[in-house]
């Protein structure tokens, strides 16, 4: 039996630690096609995600849940209290229900734009394209909604 395995996310993650050259990211699809160049589907990321409707008070406290995807699935979430901050109803309140995968914030971000109004920022993580910050905010500034990631590693 004859097994192959791509090196290249071997290679992009020993990139992350060195001082070479790494362009920036200047487009949704650059970044989405570097995290699917990875090919990383056993990861774990830290992740803060804050949805407020019909107040946009800008002030909450910076916490950080740690969340384990395997197989492209949330497994498990180490939940930190004010990780995930939601003010509408009918939203999520399970830290396990609410954690994102690196590819549900994808779509997140494609459906932002998709909207064709209000405010909309993101930065991609250089090496592997993954979003460490989706920002949007509606035209009436009503809906706000922030997504960071930081600190991934694969498992």
């Amino acid at each position: 039996m004859r097994t192959s395995f791509s090196l290249l996310p071997l290679l992009l993650l020993a990139a992350i630690g060195c001082d070479g050259d790494v362009s920036q990211i200047s487009t949704t699809d650059e970044a989405l096609a570097r995290w699917r160049a990875a090919a990383l589907q056993h990861y774990q990321v830290e992740q803060r995600i804050v949805f407020i409707c019909n107040t946009c008070d800008g002030g909450s406290a910076e916490a950080w849940a740690r969340v384990e995807v395997r197989g492209g699935q949330v497994v498990a979430v180490d939940y930190a209290e004010g990780a995930f901050v939601f003010e509408a109803e009918g939203m999520p309140r399970s830290p396990l229900e609410t954690a994102l995968t690196v590819e549900e914030v994808f779509e997140r971000l494609a459906a932002a734009q998709s909207y064709g109004h209000g405010t909309l920022e993101a930065s991609f993580n250089p090496v592997l394209g993954y979003p460490t910050r989706f920002s949007w905010v509606s035209s009436d500034g009503e809906v706000r909604e922030e997504i960071k990631l930081r600190n991934l590693r694969a498992l």
